[in-house]
């Protein structure tokens, strides 16, 4: 099942429905991690920002490691993508 948030994402980039995340969905709160650290904002304040966010996520169950692989990825992460990166990581080792 793909996540709403994921969907809308994919569907209706750069409007308000894209920029909704669900904290029951991993590659959301990497995706608003991913989002954050591209705002033209101070580095400490985007630094602090992202802090929240995986806490918050965290707290939620997700995994750490998880979500700051994520984040770090050239494009937005969605639930789909995330899928397809984890297996073909796999089949390569």
């Amino acid at each position: 099942m793909t996540c709403p948030c994921c969907k809308d994402f994919r569907d209706w980039p750069g409007t308000t429905a894209a920029r909704t995340h669900s904290e029951g969905c991993l590659p959301c709160g990497a995706r608003l991690i991913w989002a954050i650290q591209r705002l033209p904002i101070a580095k400490s304040a985007a630094s602090a920002r992202c802090k929240v966010v995986l806490a918050a996520w965290m707290a939620r169950g997700h995994s750490e490691a998880e979500i700051r692989r994520l984040a770090k990825l050239p494009e937005a992460p969605l639930e789909d993508e995330t899928a397809e990166v984890r297996i073909s990581t796999r089949k390569t080792r």
